[in-house]
């Protein structure tokens, strides 16, 4: 098992993060609403894939979002606004993850046993990662919303990839609107339906 620095450093090497970070300023909070917000997620899971040039690949199971083959591990990725960092690029002293939505059952109050190893915490400014030892550590059986989380984790649990310094020229791509050309590929599929003159 790798150690949470080797990880981390997995992530800072190999990850364009310029062209994710660039990605999410132009997706921005088009996506935010109930029924785009698992489009948003996706994205931004895949993105991380594609610009590890497929190295990290997304396996999109529960618990699990990558598996990384040259580690021989799987990491779950969860994606907040001001997750480790606050809006003008301030570090968080602690951090709150929702680690499970059970959509409002609460007879499992722990992580399912296949939980990945690892967790890589996003924000609009920064992202690290943490071991699930850890999460397990901080974990709050007390909600009644059917989320587990684990509560007020010290940054120093946290290995950086990325902070606000190290993300460089980000750049928002103007005029590229998901919501649009997926309503134009929705549209594309259905006139596959119609009959052909």
């Amino acid at each position: 098992m790798p150690t949470l620095q080797q990880v981390a450093d997995y992530f800072r090497n190999h990850v364009d993060w310029v062209a994710f970070y660039s990605a999410v300023d132009t997706i921005g909070d088009t996506l935010n609403d109930l029924k785009n917000r698992f489009d948003k997620s996706d994205l931004l899971e895949l993105a991380i894939e594609v610009f590890s040039h497929r190295e990290i690949r997304h396996v999109n199971q529960t618990g699990r979002d990558f598996f990384i083959k040259e580690l021989n591990i799987y990491c779950e990725m969860k994606f907040q606004k001001t997750l480790l960092y606050s809006t003008n690029g301030q570090q968080k002293e602690t951090t709150t993850l929702t680690l499970v939505n059970t959509m409002g059952r609460n007879d499992n109050r722990q992580l399912p046993k296949d939980y990945a190893d690892f967790l890589l915490a996003v924000d609009l400014n920064g992202c690290a990662v943490v071991e699930k030892k850890v999460l397990i550590k901080f974990l709050d059986n007390t909600s009644d919303t059917g989320q587990i989380k684990a509560k007020n984790i010290p940054k120093n649990f946290f290995a950086n990839v990325q902070s606000p310094e190290d993300i460089g020229a980000r750049r928002q791509v103007q005029g590229l609107n998901y919501s649009q050309e997926k309503r134009g590929l929705q549209i594309r599929f259905l006139e596959q339906f119609l009959p052909t003159c």
